[in-house]
């Protein structure tokens, strides 16, 4: 009997066991392994309480999926995931993140600090980051002693990688000298496993005046600037400053503003009454448009201001020449002449500071020969690729096909020099720019034949290699192509058929050069305009280089009483540099 009794407890214990446990009730929630009701309502449950490194000392398993603990440096409730493999968070977010700063030595600190001045926007410091658990985050900065400000920042990093994150300032100094800093992670006083960061801030005496002038004149550019390149350290401009003896000690700012994507600046403490600052430039160029800026400063001085430009220069571009004598007269630019050397002198168009036109690299031209085939043509001017510029020349001329090319071609944007003196190509050409048959080509003057630039503001008549509004050019050996019923409200006209050599009009009412409007097309009426050779003939060869390959007017040409200088190789220099910066801008390859 009383064996039986004591299975009988021993069964009944085993039943409660595995049942539902009520506390300070008698039953529990009909859902609920374990009820607990507070006797006293004002009171609550305490669950096993945890600092984070305590909680991630736990060693899981899949059987522990839901093992929950309150984190009292997250000030959380967490609980083990076995799906995520992680601790999470009940609080509605991640969680507390896991981060470092990735070098210490790299924080920056921004804006002028002076004593007894509130702190703004402009000042705070910058820091990158490693993050290598999403969370909420928080960063702080203070000094010891305190002196009356710091950083702080806090937030939520969505994703791990590396950040950089500007933390601002706040409060004022109150003393003047230089603080010491430590950097406060998540509350941390470490950088992980490492010390905590520091970094100095110099708080300047209120009583030191930046007072100080700029020296405008001495101002100078550094550094060769390219489209969408990033600025680096090659690139900065230096001012020249004068400070009074009592600024001594005090911190300058020069700037710039931004223009197409950069700007300079530069900041540093006066110790000179004469001193050069640097301002290094930032950002990337956007454009290759000339970049006119402003350079202002801090001085309490004087409010004046600097201007500086820029220039980035013009990528490489595509360039095709037809015509003959490459090495010789130079009617194709592609070869030896002095056409070629023109083009390709790098004083002139070169990545030197002082190069008249900034271009990327050295210049080349191809050699379209002097009969090019039409699927040669269509290679060149049609497809995916086509090129940036064509140039045209003695003796080429356009058939009917070649003309259609070339017109699709400036429809699309190409852009076209065309030294021709081809009638019957010129006419279809234009035939098929201005939509009809009206413009007629017929002949002009011959060698030596002197037509006059018309006197108006332009670009290829006052350009960067020089102004010759008003002046000469000559025609070469042959026989000057002009065109006439010309709608002159659509093109430049830079010359007519008047020969100022003899005094006769060579052709009623033609033109011999000019620049169109809506289509980048530059035309003169001499496939020899650019011809150079040795000798000093007045009636041919009319364009002249000086030692240095720049463009110089030939003297004394003319077929008639009157002989006079000529400027073919400034007119091309000038037309040249046009059409480069027309092909990076306007052009049919243009993505700025």
């Amino acid at each position: 009997m009383k064996y039986i009794y004591s299975l009988l407890v021993f069964f009944l214990f085993s039943i409660f066991s595995f049942g539902q446990t009520a506390i300070n009730r008698t039953l529990p929630s009909v859902n609920s392994a374990l009820h607990v009701e507070a006797s006293d309502k004002g009171k609550g449950m305490l669950i096993p309480r945890l600092t984070q490194a305590q909680r991630n000392a736990i060693v899981t398993t899949q059987a522990e999926d839901g093992l929950t603990i309150y984190n009292i440096d997250e000030d959380c409730l967490n609980y083990w995931s076995k799906i995520d493999n992680q601790w999470k968070s009940v609080c509605g977010k991640t969680g507390k993140s896991e981060f470092t700063i990735t070098d210490c030595n790299k924080i920056k600190v921004y804006g002028i600090y002076k004593d007894k001045t509130p702190l703004s926007n402009e000042h705070f410091i910058t820091m990158e980051v490693d993050v290598k658990k999403i969370g909420t985050y928080s960063i702080m900065a203070s000094s010891t002693p305190y002196n009356g400000y710091y950083y702080a920042i806090s937030g939520e990093f969505l994703s791990t990688g590396k950040y950089t994150i500007n933390v601002p300032a706040a409060g004022e100094p109150m003393n003047f000298g230089t603080d010491t800093f430590k950097v406060y992670l998540n509350d941390q006083d470490a950088n992980g496993l490492e010390p905590a960061c520091t970094f100095k801030v110099k708080v300047e005496d209120i009583r030191i005046k930046p007072d100080f002038r700029m020296r405008c004149g001495d101002t100078k550019v550094f550094g060769v600037y390219k489209l969408d390149q990033t600025l680096d350290q090659s690139h900065y401009i230096e001012v020249i400053i004068d400070a009074e003896a009592s600024a001594m000690g005090a911190t300058l700012v020069v700037q710039t503003n931004e223009v197409d994507g950069i700007y300079f600046k530069g900041s540093e403490e006066i110790t000179k009454t004469r001193q050069t600052i640097r301002l290094q430039g930032y950002g990337v160029s956007n454009t290759t448009s000339v970049k006119n800026f402003t350079i202002k400063t801090n001085s309490t001085l004087t409010n004046a201001v600097c201007y500086v430009n820029v220039r980035v220069l013009i990528p490489r571009k595509k360039i095709v020449s037809i015509g003959t004598s490459p090495n010789g007269y130079g009617y194709n630019f592609s070869g030896r002449a002095a056409s070629n050397k023109l083009v390709t002198e790098i004083r002139n168009y070169g990545n030197l500071p002082t190069s008249v036109i900034g271009y990327e690299g050295n210049m080349v031209i191809e050699d379209g020969s002097n009969s090019p085939s039409i699927n040669s043509l269509k290679g060149w001017m049609e497809g995916s690729n086509p090129i940036d510029i064509l140039i045209i020349g003695y003796s080429w001329t356009m058939n009917e096909a070649a003309a259609e090319v070339i017109g699709n071609y400036l429809l699309k944007g190409g852009v076209v020099l065309a030294y021709c003196e081809s009638n019957a190509g010129m006419q279809t050409l234009m035939a098929k720019l201005t939509g009809g048959n009206t413009v007629k080509a017929q002949n002009g003057g011959t060698a030596g034949t002197l037509y006059r630039f018309s006197n108006i503001d332009d670009p290829i008549l006052n350009g960067p290699f020089g102004d010759i509004r008003g002046k000469l050019w000559g025609e070469d050996a042959s026989t000057t192509t002009t065109l006439v019923n010309v709608d002159t409200s659509s093109i430049m006209v830079y010359s007519d058929a008047y020969n100022w050599s003899t005094g006769t009009m060579t052709s009623k009412g033609g033109l011999t050069a000019f620049r169109h409007k809506d289509f980048n097309l530059i035309w003169t009426g001499d496939g020899g305009f650019n011809s150079n050779h040795a000798g000093a003939s007045n009636t041919i060869c009319p364009f002249k280089l000086d030692d240095n390959n720049y463009p110089i007017p030939k003297s004394s040409f003319g077929n008639g009483t009157n002989k006079s200088p000529v400027y073919n190789a400034i007119f091309t220099a000038n037309a040249f540099a046009w059409a480069l910066m027309q092909s990076e801008k306007n052009g049919i390859n243009s993505n700025k």
